[in-house]
């Protein structure tokens, strides 16, 4: 029997992860739920079947999600939401990877040193839907969204802490939670901040 699993697919050079849970079904089906994608699927397909199959389904849902959200874009025509603040200047990519990859690595040193954490965890900036962060025992590393750069420092902290609790459990049961509130009692409130687009 098959177990459950998240698997990373990159469509048009943005990594989506989506998680897949195999059921007495016939057919696959993808939804977008809680800002991730979620795929139930019968365990007799493969995963080259699942990936093309999220190849073609994925830009489609795409376009619902965006025609339902009334998020504000964080890069307009004339600013950047940069750390939860609205600037009057458009930033490049390549300067919102490097400024992300430093706040990053600021806050995830922070906290590692709050919750005793050694070694420290090898910090990565990608292009992700789905999901603001994964943490990789095998590579001992830390995999945050671009997105990210575009909340407050606290905000963005949130999800830093919530990565760094998985170095002790690694699924989101009630300990893990425990664990999370201990080093950021509001965790729900700026959680709750990150999937409505507010960046501050």
């Amino acid at each position: 029997m098959k177990n459950n699993k998240t698997i990373d697919i990159k469509i048009d050079n943005t990594i989506y992860s989506v998680k897949i849970f195999y059921k007495q079904q016939k057919g696959i089906y993808l939804r977008y739920k809680n800002e991730q994608f979620v795929c139930t699927s019968p365990f007799f397909v493969d995963d080259s079947r699942l990936i093309k199959f999220f190849k073609k389904a994925i830009p489609s849902l795409n376009k619902k999600i965006s025609k339902k959200s009334n998020k504000e874009s964080p890069i307009g025509e004339d600013y950047t939401y940069l750390l939860g603040e609205k600037i009057d200047k458009v930033l490049s990519q390549s300067v919102l990877f490097d400024i992300a990859y430093k706040k990053l690595i600021e806050l995830t040193r922070k906290y590692e040193k709050l919750m005793n954490i050694v070694p420290p965890y090898n910090v990565r900036i990608k292009i992700m839907n789905g999901r603001y962060g994964s943490n990789s025992l095998k590579t001992h590393s830390i995999s945050y969204q671009l997105d990210l750069i575009h909340y407050s420092e606290d905000i963005i902290a949130s999800v830093v802490i919530h990565e760094l609790a998985h170095h002790f459990h690694r699924n989101h049961q009630k300990a893990f939670y425990k664990c999370v509130l201990k080093y950021c009692p509001d965790y729900y409130e700026r959680k709750k901040k990150l999937r409505k687009g507010i960046y501050k």
